[in-house]
């Protein structure tokens, strides 16, 4: 890390706010983020062991082929988009994939922990078939995933199993394997997040299995999907790790912060955390939360034909 980059995180973990105000500079290129930028959802569909799973793409500004990322969502989500990113994604020329898992809006099948997985494999398989690449221009050396939230643990646990996924952008991630560790000790925490998702499971948007079967489950398979553990399996890939100040659902003293440290005890090379003085939802510093992104992701490209 340069002197610039610790100054930088000095700063950050000083102050709670990460400012992208000015422009980022690149050798070659000044990039502004344009918030009033909305590129078009494209719908789509592809299969994950069986069942079809819906979404869309938008497609990144620029000739020739374009890195593309892989939008994972909180849960249960929306049926659109993830904290409006797949449209300002393009601004970069990325492309954005963004997808509903199984049993969730209008994917069919039903919603696990476990199933969540296997579709975010099979968004990357898709993206990576020959007639996907060609539609939709995209260069298969520039796979990255971006999850909040429940899509957070997702991305690492995908990208660890996937040499593919080049790049991960953590967003309020969760650390799997402490939740369902409060869940099977039966914490006062562990409590109100397993009466949130039954209330959650019983919305007509969310299908699942018998809810105390699925939750067995996914205490039983909590240590699989433990991002601490995996952390040296993604630490040679660029990593952009954003959390909130008050963000009092997937707090950075129990999530954030000790995924950070496994992944600087893991020698992780390309690594840049952001705290935003902001809650969960990020609605008070959304707009800055989708400049960080689209900048960092815009730095990781530079592409002079693009017309951006």
């Amino acid at each position: 890390m340069n002197r610039i980059s610790k100054f930088m995180l000095a700063f950050v973990l000083a102050s709670g706010v990460v400012s992208c105000s000015a422009p980022v500079e690149t050798a070659q290129s000044v990039f502004t983020f344009d918030p009033e930028f909305k590129a078009e959802l494209i719908p789509l569909s592809f299969e994950s062991h069986g069942s079809v799973l819906r979404g869309f793409m938008t497609l990144g500004a620029g000739e020739g082929p374009r890195p593309t990322i892989i939008l994972l969502h909180g849960f249960p989500g929306g049926d659109r988009d993830v904290m409006g990113l797949a449209g300002v994604i393009p601004q970069a020329g990325w492309n954005a994939l963004v997808f509903n898992y199984r049993g969730l809006y209008t994917s069919e099948g039903l919603c696990t922990p476990m199933n969540s997985q296997e579709d975010v494999r099979a968004a990357i398989g898709f993206i990576t078939e020959a007639d996907t690449l060609e539609k939709y221009r995209i260069d298969p050396e520039m796979i990255f995933l971006a999850g909040y939230s429940y899509g957070g643990w997702q991305a690492v646990v995908a990208a660890a199993a996937e040499p593919a996924v080049k790049g991960i952008v953590f967003i309020a991630g969760a650390d799997f394997n402490f939740l369902m560790k409060e869940v099977e000790g039966g914490t006062e925490y562990g409590k109100a997040l397993e009466k949130m998702l039954r209330d959650v499971y019983a919305s007509p948007d969310v299908r699942g299995p018998d809810f105390d079967a699925m939750l067995a489950e996914a205490v039983s398979a909590r240590k699989r999907f433990d991002i601490i553990r995996l952390a040296p399996q993604i630490a040679d890939r660029k990593i952009l790790l954003i959390g909130g100040w008050e963000d009092r659902n997937i707090t950075r003293e129990d999530h954030i912060l000790p995924f950070y440290r496994a992944l600087k005890r893991a020698e992780a090379r390309d690594l840049e955390p952001v705290l935003l003085n902001d809650n969960h939802a990020f609605k008070k510093q959304r707009i800055l939360l989708q400049k960080t992104i689209v900048t960092w992701l815009q730095a990781q490209n530079f592409n002079p034909s693009a017309s951006y």
